[in-house]
C-alpha cells in the first residue's frame, strides 16, 4: 500500500501545499476561490500498538478495542502524518473478534477428533500476539513459496497412545462428522460470501 504526504500527490492543484492551512485541530482545503474549501479534521496520534512483521493493515482486536499494525506500516503512517485524507477511517482495518477465537478452539467439536487422534493439545494460538504473529505469515509474501510454517509454531500437544489407537472414538468421529455434512450441505461459504 502507498501513502504519500501532501507534496507526492500527483495533482497539486491549486497550490500544492500551501493549500492547506492548518488551524487549531482543522485542516482546510482552499481551492482557487476561497468559496471552495473542505475542512478536514487533523489526524490525531494514532493509538496503534506496534509489532514486527510486514502486513500493510491495522488489526483490530475487540471486544477490548486495541488496533496493532506492523513496525513497517506504521512508519508508512508516521511519514504521511500531515495528509488530512489518511485518517483511521481511511485505512485498512481487519477486525478480530477474540470472543470467536477464544471459544473456538476451547469447542467440544474438536474433543472427539482429539480422542480419535490421541492427543492432548496444550496449548493453541490464543493470544493477541499468536493471531498477529499466524496473520503476519498468511499476508507475507516471499518470491516464490512462502515457506510453511511449523506446526511447533501454532501450537503443542502430547500423545497419549492406547491399546486401541483412538478407534473406539470411530462412532462418534462419524456422527460428528455427519452432523457436520448435514449442516453445511450446500452451503459453500466462498459463495455465501460473495452474494453478501
Amino acid at each position: 500500500m502507498v501513502l504519500k504526504n501532501l507534496s507526492e500527490i500527483r495533482n497539486q492543484y491549486p497550490n500544492g501545499s500551501k493549500s492547506y492551512i492548518e488551524k487549531d485541530d482543522k485542516i482546510s482545503f482552499v481551492g482557487k476561490y476561497s468559496q471552495n474549501t473542505i475542512l478536514f479534521d487533523k489526524r490525531k496520534d494514532l493509538n496503534i500498538n506496534v509489532t514486527e512483521g510486514s502486513f500493510e493493515f491495522i488489526i483490530k482486536f475487540i471486544p477490548e478495542i486495541s488496533y496493532w499494525t506492523s513496525n513497517s506500516f506504521f512508519e508508512k503512517l508516521n511519514t504521511t502524518k500531515n495528509n488530512p485524507y489518511i485518517q483511521l477511517n481511511t485505512l485498512p482495518i481487519i477486525t478480530v473478534d477474540l470472543r470467536e477465537l477464544d471459544s473456538y478452539s476451547k469447542s467440544e467439536s474438536f474433543s472427539i477428533p482429539e480422542e480419535y487422534a490421541e492427543v492432548d493439545v496444550t496449548n493453541t494460538l490464543d493470544t493477541k500476539e499468536d493471531y498477529i504473529k499466524y496473520i503476519n505469515w498468511i499476508t507475507s509474501e516471499d518470491e516464490g513459496r512462502a515457506p510453511l510454517i511449523s506446526t511447533k509454531d501454532l501450537g503443542e500437544w502430547q500423545l497419549k497412545t492406547t491399546d486401541d489407537l483412538g478407534f473406539r472414538f470411530q462412532t462418534q468421529l462419524d456422527e460428528l462428522n455427519l452432523k457436520i455434512d448435514e449442516q453445511t450441505e450446500g452451503e459453500n461459504p466462498i459463495d455465501k460470501e460473495s452474494t453478501n
